[in-house]
């Protein structure tokens, strides 16, 4: 049996107390999985500790326990050098492209600045490569040229997903990446990202609370839903199982405040 791409074993994250906000218990003892290829689609309410995971997964803050194993490699243990190595293997999008995205930098020189750190090009090689990823999320050369302020939001998306992907890596955090653009632009994203994770093999942790994304998801790529309630995994199953009828009582309660989710998956 292949190994998982990622693995998280006993993950938990405390917030200490900072003036009149008490300790927070952000995520607590969580376990799970992803092989390569697949999305992991991490699901609850606001608050559950969802964006935590992602930050913790990617060491961008300190877990208080656990391991977080990724391609073999225990990423706890490395030291500075070796991790910003690693991490030209793991990306993350955030769901506001325009707070990610550096205002007074162009479009092109955004993609190109990760090319240039990770010393993948650098100088005219970097933009022309910026280009490319600009061309392969769908936006037109002359956007290389416009900042981000000048861009809707679906386009400002397109350009966080490129230069993400700058890098080459394997696996792709996406942190509710569409749960602030309309309807239209989320179907137009989420083809996108279907057809990126197809194309380059991707390894996906989806986070959202919007069950039809997920759903959506489900039927183009092999997914799993992982359901958060107040910092700990309460249910991890098949996306096909999770729509059918998921086991534990807050999954249902999370498909029950949907008022109209969509059909369920046939298997």
């Amino acid at each position: 049996m292949t190994e998982p791409l990622l693995t998280v074993r006993n993950l938990s994250v405390r917030y200490p107390a900072r003036g009149a906000r008490p300790a927070t218990q952000a995520v607590d003892d969580i376990s799970f999985e992803i092989a390569a290829g697949e999305t992991l689609a991490l699901v609850g309410g606001s608050g559950c500790g969802k964006s935590t995971v992602a930050r913790a997964v990617l060491r961008l803050l300190e877990p208080d326990a656990g391991r977080i194993v990724f391609a073999g490699v225990d990423i706890g243990t490395l030291a500075p050098a070796p991790l910003r190595a690693l991490r030209r293997r793991m990306q993350i999008v955030l769901q506001d492209p325009f707070t990610a995205l550096t205002p007074w930098m162009t479009v092109g020189a955004l993609v190109a600045e990760p090319l240039e750190i990770h010393q993948i090009a650098v100088g005219a090689a970097a933009d022309r490569a910026a280009h490319v990823l600009l061309a392969e999320v769908g936006l037109s050369a002359d956007t290389a040229r416009r900042k981000p302020h000048e861009l809707s939001g679906g386009q400002r998306q397109r350009v966080a997903i490129a230069r993400a992907l700058a890098s080459g890596p394997d696996f792709l955090v996406l942190d509710e990446v569409a749960s602030a653009l309309d309807l239209t632009v989320q179907d137009q994203i989420l083809t996108l990202l279907e057809r990126l994770q197809r194309d380059r093999g991707l390894t996906c942790l989806f986070i959202t609370h919007n069950l039809a994304l997920v759903q959506r998801m489900a039927t183009r790529v092999a997914t799993r839903v992982a359901v958060m309630e107040r910092g700990r995994l309460v249910e991890t199953v098949s996306a096909v199982e999770f729509f059918l009828g998921p086991a534990h009582p807050y999954s249902r309660e999370l498909l029950d405040a949907v008022p109209s989710y969509p059909q369920p998956i046939i298997p």
